[in-house]
């Protein structure tokens, strides 16, 4: 038996994992996706928020001004790359007095939330801050506790720690039910594997799933059974839990060339609307400049042909150039590297939902915007959530313990690992530190297993647009690996025949490697790199270059 099941592998999921991997619990992540931070982590703005724009006295309010706070820590802890580059609110409205109202009102907004370092901006004062911006800027909000982050490696520091201090994640993995337990203690979460049909059962189930954490809410509400254990169909015990509906709404992006670095210091909003809080120009952490999102309500339909609703679409991204436009003088579209498109968790509370219900069910629903920015609030209130409730459960059938064990206070774990080193990229070295890692033979010096061949791996250059080496890739391949195999996680308990299957580490593939090395990330778009890649991914992990996946199982690149 677990003590907590976490569902889904975002950025939320994954904090709550770390949150929870100080203390003394068996806990097991589990994500449909070929990596963590595939669903609205993977493709979001990666704005860190002030806080300004969430009403006062709503969770998200509370939960983004906690959430900066924790980044400050927890951003040196894990290595995750973040700037404090301030945020600017910009009004173009043609009745000037009109949009400094609207101004005035969010700076009084986030003055209630408790946030700190606005000040409102006459035009002057705006252009000489931002010279690129449109002529017909004549106001602003200025947030100087607004920053940047890279969203999906956020969640991959998380997700590394984590395992470091023994939580497995295990990938690919699809919840079909969720079902309280027949003795009354706890849950069992049934899944699908690459065909296997496997049952787990815990004390606590946490549901980060994101646009689908209202079908695994819904599980408990007995409108899903596990057909695979015809004897262990849920009940309707939970039948009167009001059920979830998630609306996905999708957002579409341009991603201008690191060439661009200078457009823009500060990322750059419109006033918002009830849509959200409009498109926005960003530069990131690695020196590309964002443009978007658009805010799509995407139906039942849509995701029929497309269940990730993550397709671009032409009058998408006019609509984002369009607006982009309204922004700055002139928008250098020519230097466009890739578009791409993401998908937020909405519901019709607009608020997040951050709470335990029924007992031992714990979810985060409707983890939209500022929800990268709160996640480490969140997970801090779901980590109480379930520590709580095990302070008050009782451990029978755990195999660490003798039936009847009173659990009363979750115990910390006197060897807990709080830091994370990044992977050394070699373009930001100092020259003579990359000239000593180029003359190095293998990553023995480094502390890591030999390379897998027999050339000097920082001296072999296999992203040119990113100037990504061979040691870095290696290096990332074997992160993911020890994703899934943490070595201080206790054995795995299934209620299945096919254990080992169940639990079989995936081999990374070419979207992991990109998240965690930039490989692919550059002009080029993987255009020069991608062959090499499926080389080292095949010798890595001793596959046929026809297994090796752009995601996972079903998107293969060598096709035979």
């Amino acid at each position: 038996m677990y003590d907590v099941i976490i569902i889904g592998a975002g950025i939320v999921g994954c904090a709550v994992a770390r949150a929870l991997s100080r203390y003394q619990l068996d806990i097991l992540v589990m994500e449909k996706g070929a990596d963590v931070a595939v669903g609205a982590t993977k493709a979001n703005s990666g704005i860190l928020h002030a806080g300004y724009d969430c009403a006062p006295g709503t969770l998200k309010a509370t939960l983004n001004v906690r959430g900066l706070q924790l980044y400050k820590t927890l951003a040196q802890e894990l290595g995750i790359p973040h700037r404090m580059n301030g945020s600017l609110v910009v009004s173009n409205e043609a009745d000037t007095s009109a949009g400094l109202a609207k101004l005035r009102a969010l700076y009084d907004q986030g003055i209630a939330n408790g946030v700190t370092g606005l000040e409102l901006l006459d035009a002057t004062q705006t252009h000489a801050l931002e010279p690129n911006l449109h002529p017909s800027v004549n106001g602003a909000l200025r947030a100087t506790t607004a920053g940047i982050i890279s969203p999906y490696e956020a969640a991959i520091a998380f997700a590394e720690n984590a395992a470091t201090n023994g939580v497995r994640f295990l990938l690919e993995t699809t919840v079909t039910s969720v079902c309280a337990a027949d003795n009354e203690i706890g849950y069992v979460v049934y899944t699908d594997r690459h065909g296997a049909a496997s049952a787990y059962h815990t004390r606590v189930v946490i549901n980060a799933a994101g646009t689908e954490s209202g079908v695994v809410a819904n599980h408990l509400r007995g409108l899903t059974r596990p057909t695979a254990f015809p004897g262990s169909a849920c009940d309707a015990r939970h039948k009167d839990i009001p059920p979830v509906k998630i609306h996905p709404q999708r957002g579409q992006y341009y991603l201008l060339d690191n060439t661009q670095r200078d457009l823009i210091s500060h990322t750059v909003f419109q006033l918002p609307t009830h849509k959200g809080k409009g498109v926005l120009i960003a530069p990131t952490v690695e020196g590309n400049v964002l443009l978007g999102p658009t805010a799509e309500a995407i139906d039942d339909n849509q995701r029929a042909n497309d269940p990730a609703a993550t397709a671009t679409t032409r009058d998408g991204l006019a609509e984002a150039l369009d607006k982009a436009r309204l922004t700055l003088a002139h928008v250098p579209i020519g230097d466009r590297i890739t578009a791409f498109a993401g998908v937020r968790a909405k519901h019709n509370g607009g608020d997040f939902i951050v709470e335990e219900m029924p007992e031992g069910f714990i979810s985060a629903i409707g983890i939209d915007s500022p929800g990268l920015t709160a996640a480490p609030a969140i997970a801090e209130r779901l980590a109480e959530l379930a520590l709580t409730h095990l302070a008050r459960s009782e451990r029978a059938g755990s195999p660490l313990s003798p039936p009847g064990e009173k659990f009363n206070d979750p115990v910390l774990k006197s060897n807990f690992i709080n830091q994370r080193e990044p992977i050394t990229r070699l373009r930001d070295l100092p020259p003579d530190m990359q000239a000593r890692l180029v003359a190095t033979k293998s990553n023995d010096a480094e502390g890591m297993r030999p390379a897998p061949f027999d050339s000097p791996v920082y001296g072999s250059v296999v992203c040119r647009c990113e100037t990504i080496t061979q040691a870095e890739i290696t290096e990332a391949m074997r992160r993911f690996a020890a994703l899934q195999n943490p070595a201080t996680a206790s054995q795995p308990v299934a209620i299945c025949d096919q254990l080992k299957k169940s639990f079989a580490a995936i081999p990374a593939n070419l979207d992991a490697i990109k998240r965690r090395s930039r490989a692919q990330m550059g002009r080029c778009q993987g255009g020069f790199c991608t062959v090499r890649l499926v080389e080292l991914i095949s010798r890595e992990h001793a596959i046929p270059e026809e297994a090796v996946t752009k995601n996972g199982q079903g998107s293969e690149i060598v096709q035979i």
